[in-house]
């Protein structure tokens, strides 16, 4: 597997990661909502873009033992946010998780669809909290099982 394949694989997974994000808080949280899945078509479009920029952020910050890797990924994405707000964390899953969910408490139409200002939660009862938690956990595990190419 070259670098390019590798890099056409990290893209595949961010942009999965983003999307599970994005639709597990997009999903109405009332009980017909969940039972016939509907969801905010909208809402979710509003999230990808920004959950997949932290995404992109937190993958190369993982790439950190895959320098060349890391060095071909970052040609490819220009909308990597502060990749610095990982350095030097003890668990970068959390404060992944903690980013991902400002932005969408952050998000208007997010706020718009809240009838009394919920926000995200860290808690097993948050669906967004627990997608959130599973795509970083398999990301980790995704970059950890690459092939160093050097």
């Amino acid at each position: 597997m070259n670098i390019d394949e590798q890099v056409k694989l990290c893209n595949e997974a961010i942009g999965s990661a983003a999307t599970a994000i994005a639709q597990a808080y997009a999903e109405f949280g009332d009980l017909t909502g969940y039972l016939l899945g509907q969801t905010s078509s909208t809402l979710q479009l509003s999230l990808f873009t920004p959950l997949s920029e932290e995404t992109s952020t937190f993958v190369l910050h993982l790439l950190s033992d895959h320098p060349r890797l890391k060095e071909a990924f970052m040609s490819e994405i220009s909308d990597a946010q502060d990749v610095n707000a990982y350095q030097d964390c003890e668990d970068c899953l959390t404060v992944f998780v903690q980013r991902c969910q400002q932005i969408v408490a952050r998000d208007s139409e997010w706020l718009s669809m809240q009838k009394r200002k919920k926000m995200p939660l860290t808690s097993i009862s948050d669906k967004g909290y627990v997608t959130i938690r599973a795509e970083g956990t398999r990301l980790q595990n995704f970059i950890d099982h690459l092939p160093c190419l050097g």
